[in-house]
């Protein structure tokens, strides 16, 4: 649970009580098998409806819920297909204007932070924005600009020394969440690059420590409380409704531009 799917639960909740239900929380901790195992013990317990994060599960879980006729709702999640009632935002736009940004400033030579190299579709569909943002201005991202961590501060720290270290390194770095940039723009810090008059950062969320980094990082804003807002409306109106009504709520982002980001240096010292 991290903190933006936290407040959309909590939102969520807030929503259910006002009708006298009652949310029960489980994690799956990114296992297909284990939601499946967790769905399955939450509708043998007769739950009302459910709240599920994204667009990736186990295959025989949607046909199941659907089968039952159960009230359910993908959260951060789009559906082009119009087949399952989600309530998101595309993922590719609202990096294609992290990109129109950065290019509109001046920026050509791009790293990207986009966490864990193991598959992870929302990483994925981030990193598939950027690479399409850029192209659209002409600009295409260099294999070796991407490098992939676990979240864990040190390897991205590490990731970060990295990319400023290549030859004609980038000159802007594109993270795919908040707490990745924090950790980049420490590591600039103690190699002594200023940020962001050397190195312009971008973040993904808007976390609380969005405007508590020094410089405050210019993020994506996903607006959790709306996502717990109008899961719980959905989920309602299913209910009252007694089966699956599939409808797409999907709105758009905002890029909020802060302290992180500026034009690019005519020249960036180098990395011992």
């Amino acid at each position: 649970m991290n903190e933006l799917y936290a407040r959309a639960v909590d939102t969520l909740e807030r929503e259910f009580l006002q009708f006298d239900y009652t949310g029960l929380l489980t994690c799956h901790r990114g296992s297909r098998d284990l939601e499946l195992s967790i769905v399955r013990a939450l509708i043998e317990r007769g739950v009302d409806g459910l709240a599920l994060i994204g667009t990736s599960h186990h295959p025989d879980l949607l046909t199941m819920v659907r089968r039952l006729k159960l009230p359910y709702v993908l959260m951060w999640a789009i559906d082009r297909e119009c087949v399952n009632p989600t309530v998101g935002y595309d993922n590719r736009h609202a990096m294609w204007r992290v990109t129109d940004h950065l290019v509109s400033l001046g920026h050509v030579r791009f790293g990207v932070l986009p966490g864990p190299a193991e598959t992870q579709q929302l990483a994925a569909v981030r990193l598939s924005g950027i690479r399409e943002g850029l192209a659209r201005h002409g600009i295409a991202l260099r294999p070796e600009a991407v490098v992939a961590t676990p979240y864990d501060t040190e390897s991205v720290r590490m990731a970060t020394r990295h990319l400023l270290s290549q030859t004609n390194a980038p000159t802007a770095l594109i993270c795919n969440n908040d707490p990745i940039a924090a950790s980049a723009i420490a590591e600039c810090r103690a190699l002594g690059i200023s940020v962001p008059q050397s190195v312009s950062i971008t973040g993904f969320g808007d976390w609380d420590l969005a405007t508590l980094s020094s410089p405050s990082l210019t993020t994506v804003h996903s607006d959790a409380v709306k996502i717990g807002s109008l899961s719980a409306k959905s989920l309602l109106e299913q209910i009252q409704c007694g089966e699956p009504v599939v409808k797409q709520e999907e709105f758009e982002v905002e890029l909020i531009v802060r302290e992180s980001t500026a034009k690019p240096p005519s020249e960036r010292p180098s990395i011992a």
